[in-house]
């Protein structure tokens, strides 16, 4: 894999992270942060979502 590429992915996989902590700030319970980065991290994975 090129230099550029890894540059692009490793950006990309920053703002998701940062995407997803905002949004796990804005629940109410901590409880709910987990499940919320599994659930995001799963509709992003290839293949698309089943359910």
């Amino acid at each position: 894999m090129g230099k550029a590429i890894e540059a692009f992915l490793g950006a990309a996989a920053e703002r998701f992270r940062v995407y997803v902590e905002r949004l796990a700030q804005s629940l109410s319970h901590a409880v709910r942060c987990g499940p919320l980065r599994v659930y995001l991290s799963g509709l992003v994975l290839p293949g698309g979502r089943e359910g």
